[in-house]
């Protein structure tokens, strides 16, 4: 990791200090530009956004989850 870092709760978390700017994505230090960033199986969200969504609007959850499956398999080719 090539930010300080220190282990917490005997290692279940880490806390990470990150510096004051964060530098422009594709720059040397910085996140990787949008083209090149990993998407999290397949999903066309972020596992963040998504819990935000449900958070405020529960009761898309099943519909939500089904979406979420189906793009998955498709991802995986089943």
């Amino acid at each position: 990791m090539q930010y300080p870092h220190e282990m917490l709760g005997g290692g279940s978390m880490w806390a990470v200090h990150l510096p004051p700017v964060i530098p422009a994505a594709g720059t040397p230090g910085g996140p990787p530009p949008l083209d090149q960033r990993r998407v999290y199986f397949g999903m066309p969200k972020d596992p963040r956004s998504a819990n935000i969504e449900f958070y405020h609007h529960p009761e898309r959850l099943p519909q939500i989850c089904a979406e979420a499956e189906a793009q998955m398999k498709r991802s995986l080719g089943r």
